[in-house]
């Protein structure tokens, strides 16, 4: 990804931040992941800042 913004759009990430959560997954998940609603499931939440 960090090579994908400096290449293509010229920005040079400098630093993240990331949230990770335990969760339930919704009807959205279950029908992308194929797994049952319901089903325990980790979210993944990041924000990349340039300089």
């Amino acid at each position: 990804m960090c090579h994908i913004l400096s290449e293509k759009y010229q920005i040079t990430p400098a630093r993240a931040e990331q949230k990770i959560e335990a969760d339930l997954c919704g009807r959205r998940e279950q029908e992308l992941l194929r797994i049952r609603e319901g089903s325990p499931v980790l979210r993944n939440k990041r924000i990349t800042f340039d300089e």
